[in-house]
């Protein structure tokens, strides 16, 4: 037993003297040519650093959002009073949902439709498709001379979907889609909004203006849908003969003249601003301290591989 105990433990010793001799022949080649991987990997990181200024700093403002008193006040109320009666009368009641109305928003916002509005009612076209930079200097945008012409004034794409040189709805919305984003912690109901551009000012005043429209939109879809009730109410008003009927009938319009005055009375309609967007003083991108790193970890380990892989070829050769 002694023996073989003995002979056990001078085979792991024999084979932690092989790993480390492999080791050592491994690394041999590597420290011999230790100058070449450092003068390569200090070349790529010097690279990588010259690539990083050539990418444009991009700024990005944020928005944290609540929904409104107003959402929350419809949420709360059911219309269980006069379910019977509208059943009755054939109407459907709205059923109002704080989180139905927050995630019916939010996807507003990301559609294309609502971008063709946006574009249409604040005149963004250029700032969102056309820029290519920001001088800081002057506060001016640059602008891609491709897309657009400063002299004339023009659009002068030739992309195959540009309509007379402007660039298509369906192209720049990607586009504005993968600047803007949407985040929504249902537990805590908090919304955050972002939008990055080239220029932090524009990313504020486009983020602004995002909110600003999102609660217009949607006031001013359910004042018309309130107007509709009523004026349906009132057709059924004059219809009816049924005492009851009519003093429940004329409960809803009350409800539904309250609900336009509520929206009249409220710019926050569905989203409330808990930190409203500003011009961010620091660029979200690039990382050019991350791009150097990557850069010298990949020159790194590729003329490791190279070397080792050089001398293996060399050494079965031989």
């Amino acid at each position: 037993m002694e023996l073989n105990t003995k002979n056990k433990q001078l085979n792991q010793t024999q084979d932690l003297n092989d790993d480390e001799i492999d080791f050592l022949n491994l690394i041999k080649p590597l420290w011999k040519k230790k100058l070449l991987i450092i003068l390569l990997t200090v070349l790529s990181g010097l690279v990588s650093y010259m690539y990083s200024l050539t990418i444009v700093n991009t700024y990005k403002s944020e928005a944290i959002l609540i929904p409104s008193r107003n959402v929350m006040n419809n949420s709360n109320q059911t219309n269980s009073s006069f379910s019977g009666l509208a059943n009755f009368a054939g109407i459907a009641l709205k059923n109002s949902s704080t989180s139905n109305d927050v995630l019916i928003g939010l996807e507003i916002m990301k559609s294309l439709n609502f971008y063709e509005q946006f574009l249409k009612n604040n005149d963004l076209y250029i700032e969102l498709q056309a820029a290519t930079g920001w001088s800081k200097k002057n506060n001016d945008l640059i602008l891609n001379s491709n897309l657009y012409d400063v002299n004339q004034k023009k659009w002068i794409s030739e992309d195959e979907f540009s309509v007379n040189g402007r660039p298509s709805l369906q192209s720049t919305h990607s586009s504005f889609l993968k600047k803007f984003q949407i985040s929504n912690d249902s537990q805590s109901g908090l919304i955050k909004l972002s939008f990055e551009h080239y220029s932090p000012y524009k990313a504020q005043i486009i983020l602004n203006k995002l909110i600003k429209d999102i609660n217009t939109i949607t006031k001013e879809d359910d004042i018309d849908i309130a107007y509709k009730t009523i004026a349906f109410l009132e057709a059924e008003l004059e219809k009816s003969n049924l005492n009851d009927l009519r003093i429940g009938i004329n409960d809803l319009i009350q409800k539904q003249i309250e609900k336009i005055a509520l929206a009249n009375s409220s710019p926050e309609y569905l989203f409330q601003i808990l930190s409203g967007p500003h011009v961010p003083e620091s660029k979200t991108s690039p990382n050019r301290s991350y791009i150097l790193v990557i850069g010298m970890l990949i020159s790194f380990f590729a003329t490791s591989i190279s070397i080792l892989f050089v001398n293996s070829y060399k050494l079965h050769k031989a």
